[in-house]
């Protein structure tokens, strides 16, 4: 189609682009949108044109792409035209349930685009939007105009820049809010059509969202339809909390660069912007809330038929009171952002993260919308009465496992899967090679799930909590059992024992139990011997559903000198200021510093010798660490679960530590598991 096809154009004023648009209608009375743009962005503009083509290729309602080429004025594309209105004028005078359909339509249409896969050498996103923040912030730090509160957006990013990490990339609309949609049949039963793709970009396709507070002032009922139809949530699941942490941060970084981006085009931008700020301070509680007021779950927990007597809601939604979402449907999310056709999961660990079931033979493979769970004769009554039917077949395969898998990834037409490289054998990765023929193996998969694992959830912290109740109440038993002509190894097997009697699925770990100069040693091994004089160092812990609990305690066998009691009080008082210290965006390696600082000023320098802390969950040891060589980006977040553990070994001396397990809550709040006593106790 050439320009000469059309016999009348219609400039269009709207928008904000230096493009000339017009309506422009063709000799047999047919509408189109032609755009014309200069020559120097051609390059752009042909790009942008075939990727319209792939997005038009989903299926989504939009201007379909239909030429290009190029003219006196520059390069121009010809799209089809869209009979409708400005759903940013419309969609608030509509019914509430009509609102959230439109919203959850438009939702599921992103959900299309980011399908569409960033380029193989797109750079990573952490470094690339850590650039782009500290770029705005100083914008906003050179700005003549500022706005009240902004330190709390400046706060709340630099405590969340972790969330950057390992984040997958999609193509963006780059500009998705209700001002780039239309409306289309609204007599009768309006739909939204997408326009406007000119500010396209690749990245973590969760930033897209920053543009949802244009959404949330005009109808935001329609926003909270956008976010639960992107995640397809229903009565039974809820929105990541990850994804409202993360989306907090991008619209933080957006509101710091509004205010110097409007100058330019009056006060009454700038004035906007202004409005703008406050309405997020507002709906963040001043960035105490990661979860907006303006979102209304309860829209998603309502029958669609229901929908008109829901009234409009801007009340806070703890997340508390929203159902978790299941481990398996976190991982299918992740798995859907990063275009991930399957994943074969074969540590037992991982498996029952996803499952709940602890068995040792078999498989779980994870597409992105169905989930497998195989197990022999052995386990298979325990699956069908532990594992939850909707989220899992659960198969007894009549052949061999991985004849099976292999069956399974051939039906769903899977070519690539990823395996767990941080557990898998080498050996039954060739196995796998071979057995699934037409499939190719990926590593990927321990860093995905183990990304997911590194934030606990509430039901995994209760877990945890209920673990570590049973360790202190062995603490409390042991006491009584200890005497002078007890052996370290008959401690330990009574702190095991009682911890089982009481409930406890196993031990967490080897218990350590050693005394005098064996406690010298941070992993002593407990010997047949009687308690020796001095120091004695209790380390074990209790698991419930699979989930550790991990504490120390140093007590002293006869009466304390004056050098035991200075070398404990130094150790108490590092580990106690540590945790006093501890505080979400708190950088991993500070927290190590902070212990160390104590140990080092009180003369017992280089006795400290391994780091403060680890994470805990279903391993005793995960991620994060609190150590000097974690990377100083690694910063404390909710969701982790890690030890604070600080010691001073004299070796062929003796040894002291302490140490208590600590959740960050979803609100910030430092929460120590540990409740038993850390005087020092003479037995």
């Amino acid at each position: 189609m050439k320009l000469t096809d059309f016999q009348s154009l219609t400039p269009i004023d709207y928008g904000w682009s230096g493009d000339k648009k017009y309506r422009a209608v063709a000799a047999d009375g047919t509408p189109y949108f032609l755009r014309i743009t200069a020559r120097e962005r051609g390059d752009r503009f042909v790009k942008l044109f075939d990727l319209q083509k792939a997005v038009a290729a989903t299926g989504i309602p939009m201007c379909q792409p239909i030429a290009m080429g190029e003219c006196d004025e520059g390069v121009y594309a010809v799209h089809s035209w869209i009979d409708g209105v400005d759903a940013e004028a419309t969609v608030p005078t509509l019914p509430t349930e009509v609102q959230y359909r439109l919203g959850r339509d438009a939702g599921a249409y992103l959900t299309r685009i980011h399908s569409i896969p960033a380029p193989p050498d797109q750079p990573d996103w952490e470094p690339r939007f850590n650039a782009k923040i500290d770029r705005k912030i100083q914008m906003y730090a050179d700005c003549p105009i500022h706005f009240e509160g902004d330190c709390h957006l400046l706060r709340y990013i630099e405590e969340n820049r972790h969330l950057l990490r390992n984040r997958p990339q999609t193509f963006q609309h780059g500009d998705y809010h209700i001002g780039n949609m239309m409306l289309t049949d609204t007599e009768t039963d309006p739909k939204i059509v997408i326009i406007d793709f000119d500010r396209y970009d690749f990245g973590d396709p969760w930033e897209e969202f920053n543009r949802i507070v244009w959404c949330a002032q005009a109808a935001p009922i329609f926003a909270t339809g956008l976010v639960d139809g992107y995640f397809g949530v229903d009565r039974n699941t809820a929105v990541p909390m990850e994804f409202w942490r993360l989306l907090a941060l991008y619209i933080s970084s957006n509101m710091l660069s509004s205010v110097p981006w409007a100058i330019p085009f009056g006060e009454g931008e700038v004035q906007t912007m202004l409005k703008q700020a406050g309405d997020v301070l507002g709906w963040y509680d001043d960035m105490k809330n990661p979860v907006p007021a303006w979102y209304d779950a309860n829209l998603s927990a309502c029958d669609p038929s229901c929908h008109q007597t829901i009234r409009k809601s801007t009340k806070y939604h703890n997340h508390k009171e929203i159902k978790t979402m299941s481990h398996l449907t976190k991982l299918q999310s992740a798995m859907k952002a990063a275009h991930t056709e399957a994943i074969v999961v074969s540590s037992e660990i991982n498996q029952r993260y996803l499952s709940g079931l602890n068995y040792t033979d078999g498989f779980v493979v994870v597409l992105p919308d169905k989930a497998f769970l195989l197990a022999d004769f052995r386990y298979i009554e325990d699956a069908r009465t532990q594992v939850d039917a909707t989220e899992f077949e659960i198969i007894m395969p009549d052949r061999s496992m991985l004849a099976y898998v292999a069956a399974i990834l051939k039906d769903y037409g899977v070519k690539v899967a990823l395996f767990e490289e941080a557990t898998l054998s080498y050996s039954l990765l060739e196995r796998f090679k071979k057995t699934f023929e037409g499939v190719e193996m990926q590593s990927g998969a321990s860093a995905m799930i183990d990304g997911l694992r590194l934030y606990k959830d509430a039901a995994e912290i209760e877990k945890m909590s209920r673990a570590q109740k049973l360790t202190d109440d062995a603490f409390a038993h042991i006491l009584n059992f200890i005497n002078p002509d007890r052996t370290e190894v008959e401690v330990a097997l009574e702190l095991e024992f009682f911890m089982r009697a009481h409930g406890s699925e196993g031990t967490a770990f080897d218990t350590i139990a050693v005394s005098g100069t064996q406690s010298s040693r941070p992993h002593g091994v407990p010997r047949p011997v009687k308690l020796e004089r001095g120091f004695f160092t209790m380390d074990f812990g209790a698991r419930v559903d699979g989930y550790c609990a991990d504490m120390t305690r140093t007590v002293v066998i006869g009466k304390a000198d004056e050098e035991i009691k200075r070398l404990y009080n130094t150790v108490l008082r590092a580990q106690t200021t540590a945790i006093e210290s501890l505080k979400v965006g708190l950088p991993c390696a500070e927290a190590d510093k902070i212990a160390r600082d104590i140990i080092d000023g009180a003369g017992y320098k280089g006795l400290f010798g391994h780091s403060l802390g680890h994470g805990v969950g279903l391993y005793i040891h995960e991620s994060p660490r609190f150590a000097a060589s974690v990377p100083a980006n690694v910063l404390l977040a909710p969701g982790h679960v890690v030890t604070v553990e600080p010691g001073i070994y004299i070796e062929g001396k003796y040894g002291c530590r302490i140490e208590d397990m600590i959740a960050v809550l979803e609100d910030g709040t430092i929460y120590d598991f540990t409740k038993s006593p850390k005087e020092l106790i003479e037995l």
